[in-house]
């Protein structure tokens, strides 16, 4: 071991016998009692041989470490009890202190819990404030729309009507045309021989769908074909228009009329 070794190590055990109870209090006993050594060793003006002498003299004796040591007895030994006595005292102040902390702290939390509430009551308002403008958005749009729609209604039904009112003039004109259809056919019956009448009346144009033009004398399939009867057909036939098809309807009802008359 090195000499700064050991000097560490005495300082360490120095520093460790420091720190108990009963070697702390009688050091600090010691310079208190024999405070005028201290006085005197460090502010006399005598040199030092005359300090040192007056001091292992006048100060020195048996009662300058008997007193600090019972002091530092009584320090470490009487304090701690000195100290649970206190302490036994002011548990009743210590336990009040405590309760207005408590108290205190209840009443902070309290607070800072009917703040929240508030907050929260606070937030919930805006929500449905803003829930609500939604809404009122969502009718004012859905109002529009319905508005919209009510105009495209009335189009509609203005259309419906329109066309309501074209249906009325194209069963007009078609009644009128098929009257003045009944007209013409009569008068075209008038203008074709017996002979083409009677052919006319025993073909079958359901089974026959195009026209022989050799049945009917030139002339008057000339006259059938330029009032529309007969137009042509594919493969150079000819076969029954619309206004044709009525035309025999008609032409055969006379017939069976005449048939059941005779």
């Amino acid at each position: 071991m090195t000499f700064p070794d050991l000097i560490k190590n005495l300082l360490d055990s120095s520093k460790e016998r420091l720190k108990t109870p009963i070697v702390g209090s009688f050091i600090l006993s010691f310079l208190f009692y024999n405070w005028r050594v201290l006085a005197l060793l460090f502010f006399s003006k005598a040199t030092i041989e005359d300090r040192i002498i007056v001091i292992n003299h006048e100060y020195l004796g048996f009662l300058a470490y008997f007193w600090p040591f019972i002091i530092a007895l009584g320090y470490s030994l009487g304090v701690p009890y000195l100290m649970k006595w206190i302490d036994q005292i002011l548990v009743g102040v210590k336990e009040v202190r405590r309760q207005h902390i408590y108290n205190a702290k209840d009443s902070t939390l309290r607070l800072k819990i009917k703040l929240a509430d508030k907050e929260l009551e606070l937030q919930d308002k805006i929500s449905r404030n803003k829930d609500k403008q939604e809404l009122l958005d969502k009718i004012s749009e859905m109002e529009s729309d319905k508005s919209k729609i009510l105009m495209e209604l009335d189009e509609v039904a203005e259309r419906s009507a329109e066309y309501q009112r074209n249906i009325l003039d194209l069963n007009s004109e078609l009644n009128n045309f098929v009257n003045l259809s009944i007209k013409d056919s009569y008068e075209i019956m008038t203008n074709l021989s017996d002979k083409t009448l009677s052919t006319l009346k025993t073909l079958d144009f359901d089974k026959n769908k195009n026209i022989d033009p050799y049945l009917i004398n030139d002339v008057d399939f000339s006259t059938l074909t330029f009032h529309n009867i007969f137009v042509p057909g594919k493969e150079g036939n000819f076969k029954l228009s619309v206004f044709g098809n009525k035309f025999m309807e008609l032409l055969k009802d006379e017939y069976q009329a005449n048939k059941s008359v005779n």
